[in-house]
């Protein structure tokens, strides 16, 4: 599989290189982010109606995200910086 993060309004000062395995998931997935400074850095994990099911501050390169149990379905993870969201990234958990 090949993953792409989402094509969206993204700042164009911001070079971050970060990227989402396993996807699809079953259990966890890990974000892995390169060399960044995570001052004000955050994710968040929304279901297709919008709503947020996880938001966590991002302080190290690797970040597990539990997903084991959440339903089968299809999911987003944002990548915000204060106010802006700067990655998107869809996850499917089976």
């Amino acid at each position: 599989f090949e993953i792409n993060p989402l094509a969206m309004d993204e700042v164009p000062q911001t070079q971050l290189t970060a990227m989402v395995y396993p996807n699809p998931t079953v259990h966890n997935v890990t974000l892995l982010i390169k060399e960044y400074d995570f001052t004000n850095l955050e994710y968040l994990l929304i279901d297709v109606q919008g709503r947020i099911i996880s938001k966590e501050k991002i302080t190290q390169n690797e970040t597990q995200i539990n997903m084991a149990w959440l339903a089968s379905a299809q999911y987003y993870l944002y990548l915000t910086e204060g106010a802006k969201k700067i990655k998107s990234f869809k996850i499917i958990k089976n």
